[in-house]
């Protein structure tokens, strides 16, 4: 009013009215009472003025007020409130808002972010003991997506004050069966706790992506949304939470001006009315949008009346409303663009974790006039790769999907395209197994089953930052060695890949020189929990793009490990903890599902011998793998590449018998 006052002085006088009911103490409340609090004030009030208008933020009462406000043709704007009839021009022809907010804006969007990777399978987790934004957002969600032919949704509703870690593991199990694109609405802290989860359940694995919504980054109404809580779990969430996308308002500079001292406003309000906000360490975003609400006031009624057209008894609520539609307006504080439903568009953001720097950066744009769409650059799935999860993975969401698999040995048809070209590539795979297969025996003194991949690549120095080239063997177990060279049997170190922290391609970083005279294209490294990065450059493109798929598929090995006194305890069933030395060396062996001592071996296990008794015991989940003969590891080189190219690891058992 202060302001308004002094902008248009002589242009028209101003008073106000604040209409309070202090024995109320919330919306609900406000919203029975409303009808008679505006009622009397127009009852009562001495003399008619010229023209009246309701401004205010608005809560639940909004709503009562409207129809009051379309019945005496008053202009209304609120700064909060902002309910699916005030876009309906009929029902609200008055009624204008200003929210930062409004469902509409984040409805776009979510749908706008859905559309760009073509996810249509939603899994929507709904925290019931949050503010009511996030119900809201739920509501307007699910109903969009349930009533689009393109997309298929659940919604999950939960109250994470009665919650603990197995009820977070049951909403993964949840999400896991029906999708791998959850859209969490809810506080801070129990994405948090989900998060951490699903980094344990191996659900942050690049398969999975999980999008949460933070309206206000200065708010602790809602809790904070960063990975680091300065306690034991920074480290699993930091990694877990390269799998989150964040949704919310971009981040601007708000326009400096001398005349408003917008960060005065709190010590202004705690002087005159003894208020204080204890959510916002800055100013409340909507009482921002308060105040731009009454500066375009001013502005609309300082144009009608210069034009000459009206007089100011002749103004009503709707003229005034429909010179605010479809507008840009400039105000002291920045640009806000109200729609032709009466509704502020702003401008929001997608961000991504720089697991880098640990920080959010923005990865896309949505421009409030226009909605218009903007991805600005390639996210971190969290895998290494720049695809991003497939809407349903190739086997099905619980690898039970019948083209990957035979009935009777007779394939299906769309399986069975796939083993014919399949055969074809195994033909290759075994011509070339047959040729290397005695000199890698004879040059690498391993057992010849443990091998995944094994080849030449050059390692940069962790000091000097030379390259030297080294002979690299991936074991079936997931441990990953560097040797002097061929006939080593000595490693110069060992990684255990499961136990890894990523595997990144390229140089993002932009700090790294590849070997004289190859690419940067050609390099990747090993990230562990503990120690250095292991750099290394592959001979060519295609050899990185195979050492990666065969480092990934590595990584997705779930382990479990302790002792065993003999062989009858391999059947006993295993406790998978979360973290666990590299294997020992040694000679592992593998075992085909079949029968030990009369009773039924499953197939997967893995068990190291020494004399005279079973020293460790090993279990790896990979669905689908048999292993069958001394040839297995070579069989499997060609079994990786032709099922890398047919998209499925479901496809390698059938080069493993050449």
């Amino acid at each position: 009013m202060e302001r308004l006052r002094k902008l248009y002085a002589g242009v028209f006088n101003l008073s106000h009215t604040f209409l309070v009911e202090p024995g109320l103490t919330d919306c609900d409340q406000f919203r029975d009472e409303v009808s008679n609090t505006v009622g009397r004030y127009v009852n009562q009030r001495n003399g008619p003025p010229s023209l009246t208008a309701f401004l205010g933020t608005g809560c639940h009462e909004a709503v009562v007020t409207n129809d009051l406000a379309r019945e005496w043709n008053y202009l209304m704007i609120t700064s909060v409130a902002a309910e699916r009839s005030t876009s309906d021009r009929v029902l609200s022809p008055t009624w204008i808002s200003t929210t930062i907010s409004s469902m509409e804006n984040y409805l776009h969007l979510y749908l706008n972010l859905l559309r760009e990777y073509r996810w249509t399978s939603i899994f929507i987790a709904l925290d019931q003991n949050s503010l009511p934004l996030f119900p809201a957002v739920a509501d307007t969600l699910y109903g969009a997506l349930y009533a689009s032919s393109h997309f298929s949704v659940t919604k999950w509703t939960f109250n994470s004050a009665k919650m603990v870690s197995e009820d977070y593991q049951a909403i993964l199990e949840k999400f896991r069966r029906v999708s791998r694109i959850c859209l969490f609405l809810g506080h801070g802290e129990p994405l948090r706790q989900l998060l951490i989860q699903a980094q344990v359940r191996n659900m942050t694995n690049g398969e999975f992506v999980y999008i949460g919504l933070e309206i206000f980054r200065d708010s602790s109404a809602f809790g904070s949304y960063s990975w680091k809580y300065g306690d034991d779990n920074d480290k699993v969430t930091r990694q877990a939470y390269r799998s989150l996308l964040m949704l919310g308002m971009l981040e601007e500079e708000l326009t400096a001006s001398l005349d408003v001292p917008v960060n005065t406003w709190p010590c202004l309000s705690r002087e005159r009315y003894n208020l204080t906000d204890p959510y916002y360490h800055k100013v409340n975003p909507y009482l921002i949008g308060l105040y731009e609400s009454f500066m375009i006031f001013g502005m609309v009624l300082n144009e009608t009346l210069s034009s000459g057209l009206l007089r100011i008894d002749e103004l009503s609520g709707k003229r005034l409303a429909d010179r605010i539609l479809n507008r840009t307006f400039v105000t002291d504080l920045g640009k806000l663009y109200i729609d032709g439903s009466g509704l502020r568009r702003v401008d929001l953001a997608v961000s991504d974790l720089n697991f880098a720097t640990g920080e959010w950066e923005v990865v896309a744009l949505q421009r409030g006039e226009g909605w218009d769409w903007r991805l600005l650059r390639t996210i971190d799935w969290g895998n290494g790769s720049p695809d991003p999860p497939p809407n349903r993975p190739f086997c099905g969401y619980l690898n039970d999907d019948p083209k990957c698999f035979t009935e009777g040995g007779v394939a299906n048809t769309a399986m069975g395209i796939g083993i014919a070209v399949a055969i074809v590539l195994s033909v290759f795979a075994c011509l070339v197994f047959r040729l290397v297969k005695k000199t890698v025996q004879t040059k690498t003194k391993m057992d010849i089953k443990t091998i995944a991949k094994c080849g030449w690549v050059s390692r940069q120095t962790s000091i000097l930052k030379h390259w030297k080239k080294v002979w690299l063997v991936l074991n079936r177990n997931g441990a990953l060695r560097y040797f002097k060279n061929e006939q080593s049997t000595e490693p110069k170190d060992v990684v255990f890949m499961p136990n890894t922290l990523e595997i990144r391609i390229g140089d993002p970083g932009k700090h790294v020189n590849p070997p004289e005279g190859l690419s940067k294209d050609f390099l990747f490294a090993v990230i562990p929990r503990h120690g250095s990065h292991w750099q290394f450059s592959a001979e060519s493109l295609d050899d990185r793009v195979a050492w990666v798929a065969a480092l990934q598929e590595a990584r997705r090995i779930r382990t479990g490990l302790r002792r065993a006194l003999s062989e009858a305890h391999l059947l006993t069933p295993l406790v998978i903890p979360e973290t666990y030395p590299p294997p020992p060396p040694g000679t592992y062996v593998y075992i085909p599902e079949g029968y030990v001592g009369g009773r039924h071996q499953p197939q997967g296990y893995i068990y190291q011998t020494a004399p005279g008794k079973v020293a460790q015991v090993y279990y790896v989940d990979v669905p689908g793998c048999y292993y069958g003969g001394p040839d297995y590891a070579l069989g499997a080189l060609g079994g990786i590449a032709a099922g890398t190219l047919l998209g499925s690891v479901m496809l390698w058992p059938l080069f493993w018998h050449c």
